[in-house]
């Protein structure tokens, strides 16, 4: 016994020599998160801020969710403009612009087409007797400018069906909407093209959303980590050198 007092003594003696005072607080405790950190970590990649909490499962769905997403959207992105292409070659392929010419009297004018003859531009709604004096006079070179207006109204408008190369042969189509089968399958290309670029987008929208709710998730769960981790141990070493008495140690735990 007098061996122990003798060596706590000792201990005592040399922690007083090196520390300069006697020690009165041991603590113990374990490292918080930031929520602030986990935040902006899942805010920039989806899942980061969970792996941070210790909440993997959570990181991994929010991140396969990211790679799910965005891999969508370049392929939608992608498969919408591969679709433009294609319904833009079949346009340049079954409506030609002599027919339109050929069998267009100029009425109705609600849409417009830009139709140069020679290098001298017309508008079909606004100066169609002068595009058309201008044609039956003869020319070298006629086309139509087919930007993104074009492509829109041939598909939309029966202003433009004489323009299709099969329009009148099929029977009953000249009194529908749409004028001729080529327009019909034109115009349900073009809608098909403009769901995929619409479907991108609205995959765009999720990425970000989930983001959001990655961020606030993982803030959420940064927060119930330190709730859950919050224990402490503390010990005190007071020194009552009394007959029959060495140290007095009083530890605590407490969460």
């Amino acid at each position: 016994m007098k061996n122990i007092k003798s060596i706590f003594m000792l201990i005592l003696f040399f922690t007083i020599i090196t520390y300069g005072q006697i020690p009165k607080k041991i603590e113990v405790i374990k490292k918080p998160k930031s929520p602030k950190k986990a935040l902006i970590m899942s805010g920039v990649v989806p899942g980061a801020g969970q792996f941070y909490s210790k909440s993997k499962l959570s990181g991994i769905v929010y991140g396969a969710l990211e790679i799910v997403g965005i891999t969508s959207a370049i392929w939608l992105k992608k498969s919408g403009e591969n679709s433009i292409d294609e319904y833009k070659n079949y346009a340049d392929n079954k409506w030609h612009v002599l027919e339109f010419m050929n069998e267009y009297y100029g009425d109705p004018k609600t849409h417009n087409m830009i139709i140069s003859i020679d290098g001298i531009k017309y508008s079909v709604r606004d100066q169609w007797a002068a595009l058309y004096d201008d044609f039956s006079n003869g020319y070298i070179s006629i086309k139509a400018e087919k930007d993104y207006h074009f492509y829109e109204n041939i598909g939309k408008y029966k202003q433009f069906q004489t323009g299709w190369v099969d329009y009148g042969d099929s029977t009953g189509y000249e009194t529908l909407y749409r004028s001729s089968p080529y327009q019909v399958k034109y115009s349900d290309m073009r809608f098909d093209a403009n769901q995929l670029l619409k479907g991108s987008t609205y995959v765009v929208s999720a990425v970000m959303f989930n983001h959001i709710v990655s961020a606030i998730d993982a803030m959420i769960r940064a927060k119930k980590y330190n709730d859950r981790n919050n224990l402490c141990f503390k010990m005190n070493a007071v020194p009552l050198i009394c007959e029959d008495k060495g140290a007095i140690l009083n530890m605590q735990f407490y969460w």
